[in-house]
């Protein structure tokens, strides 16, 4: 399965060491695209429905790493082969692991699995995500996330939006749905309770990454 790391901070040399010394050579660097013009700036996106959101206006650095990422959508889709997706600015958890779920093939249909644990920092966040089906690449457990929304304030969340974009696997099905559902751009790259990527979503049982 290849790996495409998006180089956020021109920094790579970490990742690309660990990932040789554990033996995967089968990966990309992707630079962070560059918008390069305010026009482009603001052709790129979905104002209307971005401020509906978030109640802002997206940055340029946002609006940069989500066209990185759907660039790499596409080539996923052309490929129509699985795919993991890092950010280089991560730590690495479990390299026996990833070693053997970067050469597996996955017995079982999906969209996106996430590598990485939940990010959960909010008081307001309590009841638990995940479902009793699960799935297995080799003999690692990967658990069904349970989509369902929680009010906080005036707006609602999916909790699926606290997995973040910095360690994923997607299929190429899941790289077309969230490409379509985020294009022109309406939402920020791992804002996933917007994204329609259907109910085929997972986490890996023991994270693989965690990040700075």
């Amino acid at each position: 399965m290849k790996i495409y790391i998006i180089n956020i901070d021109n920094d790579a040399q970490n990742i690309t060491n660990t990932l040789n010394n554990i033996g995967i050579s089968n990966f990309e660097l992707v630079d962070l695209y560059q918008v390069v013009n305010v026009n482009e700036f603001f052709e790129s996106q979905n104002k209307e429905v971005f401020n509906k959101y978030y109640d802002r206006d997206i940055s340029y650095s946002e609006l940069n790493n989500v066209i990185t990422h759907q660039n790499i959508y596409k080539k996923i889709i052309d490929n129509n082969e699985n795919a993991i997706i890092l950010e280089n600015n991560i730590e690495f958890l479990n390299n026996n692991i990833l070693d053997e779920v970067a050469h597996a093939s996955i017995p079982f249909d999906f969209n996106v699995i996430f590598l990485n644990d939940m990010v959960n920092n909010n008081d307001w966040y309590r009841s638990p995500l995940i479902t009793a089906d699960s799935k297995f690449i080799n003999n690692h457990k990967c658990i069904k996330i349970k989509l369902w929304n929680n009010l906080y304030g005036s707006v609602v969340f999916n909790q699926i939006h606290w997995w973040r974009a910095y360690s994923y696997i997607i299929s190429p099905q899941g790289a077309k749905k969230a490409l379509e559902s985020n294009y022109p751009v309406s939402n920020v790259v791992d804002g996933w309770f917007h994204l329609n990527i259907g109910d085929s979503v997972y986490k890996f049982e023991t994270p693989l990454f965690s990040q700075h």
